[in-house]
């Protein structure tokens, strides 16, 4: 294959590789109200590009955590790289106590617990700029419970911890938040048809480059 070929093919193919590059898209967390004392902070869920565009995610920790009998071992090292889901955050705090909780996961990758992946239950539909669904997870001493509406509101329906003055049972309830998109992590893929331009004047440069190179003997060999 000629040089100026072989370099057009290269250029070519690294810009359908940036068109096509995998990226993140992230939901922030905005909280609306408080109840009774339970706070939430800030949180963040991150999915894929392709679940994006699918407009949904769902991961099952129950459903793909490995099973065993007898007593559980220490938890394993696993990680779900096809997850949908890159990560899930929360931050929180409930009345009377006076630290912030912190529960998060992160399925492709694993993480410092990757037990609580056993413990990560999540059902997003995208819906305008926000998600709807559902959303439960749950460290080795906090966890939290959540839905959304078809409007994206949710509402926590449950927040709870092992520290003192918890509670209860059955957890705290009832503040409200939205998780938001952040248009800067919207992936951004160029067109086919501008791709396509560019790569035909790309060519047309490497062509006539070479031409006036090799002076007329490219367009007349008896021009010698």
């Amino acid at each position: 294959m000629p040089a100026y070929r072989r370099t057009a093919a290269l250029i070519l193919l690294a810009l359908f590789s940036i068109g096509s590059a995998p990226a993140s898209v992230i939901y922030d967390w905005q909280p609306i109200s408080n109840n009774d004392g339970l706070e939430t902070d800030s949180g963040q869920v991150i999915l894929t590009d392709q679940a994006y565009r699918a407009g949904s995610a769902y991961f099952d920790g129950w459903a793909n955590y490995p099973i065993w009998e007898g007593e559980p071992p220490a938890p394993p090292e696993i990680s779900y790289p096809d997850s949908p889901i890159e990560h899930a955050s929360l931050r929180f705090q409930l009345p009377g106590w006076p630290e912030q909780l912190y529960v998060y996961a992160n399925p492709p990758y694993g993480s410092e617990r990757n037990a609580d992946l056993y413990y990560l239950t999540a059902d997003f539909t995208i819906v305008d700029a926000g998600l709807s669904g559902s959303l439960r997870m749950a460290s080795s001493a906090d966890d939290f419970g959540m839905t959304g509406d078809d409007n994206g509101l949710w509402t926590l329906y449950r927040a709870n911890s092992d520290a003192p003055n918890r509670c209860g049972q059955d957890g705290c309830s009832g503040a409200t938040g939205r998780w938001t998109l952040d248009p800067s992590s919207v992936p951004r893929v160029s067109e086919p048809g501008s791709l396509g331009l560019f790569a035909l004047a790309l060519l047309g440069v490497l062509v006539g480059s070479r031409r006036r190179k090799h002076g007329p003997s490219l367009a007349n060999p008896r021009a010698r």
